[in-house]
């Protein structure tokens, strides 16, 4: 086995309560147990009309709301909606009607005690992942019908990737390596890797390094942070 992951999934999920009011989380991947600190990777489950503390993310931080609607900073967001944040953002989130969300923050982050108003500004990307049209989709660069994606983001400078990746049944996307740590969110169907088959509404954490071969079944579509971006390999060494 060439991978060293993290997975868990939705119907796994049994919070515990965790900052203000009405705020509940379980912890899927933490760097440092003893210290708290660096990359951190939660389920969070807001109750209806509920908010966490303010906080300050060091690092670029990606929500995906998997059910009901997210606010921050006055602004909503609705189930399927990913949400890429930007270093050193600070934000209050919380939810109109209660809400469960993937939180992937790759450079920890810090709770406030008051509002700095120099950095009281978000700055997003936003796509609803599950309501996107067909003329959206494209082929990879294999040209191949059978494997499209939806491009979301990409940094030119640290090769950071952000795509939906759709497999017809039985697919493979082939075989990579990934230089950095890579997320991924399944958001429909099944996608197997290095013999593990992951169901719908689960998240997988690859550490980085890892050569495996993405497949699937059924048929997928799965939402993917590459944090480096990845490498297509010719061969399965």
């Amino acid at each position: 086995m060439d991978i060293n992951s993290h997975k868990m999934s939705i119907a796994e999920f049994k919070p515990v309560a965790t900052g203000g009011f009405g705020c509940y989380s379980i912890k899927l991947f933490e760097r440092n147990r003893e210290t708290r600190r660096g990359e951190c990777v939660v389920f969070a489950k807001l109750d209806k009309g509920a908010f966490y503390p303010r906080i300050q993310v060091h690092g670029p931080t990606h929500y995906f709301v998997i059910k009901g609607d997210l606010l921050i900073n006055e602004t909503n967001y609705e189930e399927g909606d990913y949400i890429r944040i930007t270093d050193d953002t600070e934000f209050t989130p919380g939810t109109a009607n209660g809400c469960v969300v993937l939180c992937i923050y790759t450079g920890d982050y810090t709770r406030l005690t008051k509002q700095q108003s120099k950095k009281n500004i978000i700055s997003t990307l936003v796509l609803n992942c599950t309501k996107s049209t067909d003329d959206k989709w494209h082929p990879d660069s294999r040209n191949s019908p059978d494997r499209r994606y939806l491009g979301i983001y990409r940094d030119e400078t640290t090769n950071e990737r952000v795509v939906v990746a759709q497999l017809d049944a039985g697919v493979s996307f082939g075989h990579i390596r990934i230089p950095g740590v890579t997320h991924y969110y399944i958001l429909k169907g099944d996608l197997v890797i290095d013999g593990g088959t992951y169901e719908e509404e689960t998240y997988i954490r690859i550490d980085a390094g890892a050569k495996y071969t993405p497949q699937t079944k059924s048929g997928c579509q799965v939402l993917c942070i590459y944090t480096s971006g990845f490498e297509k390999l010719s061969g399965l060494s």
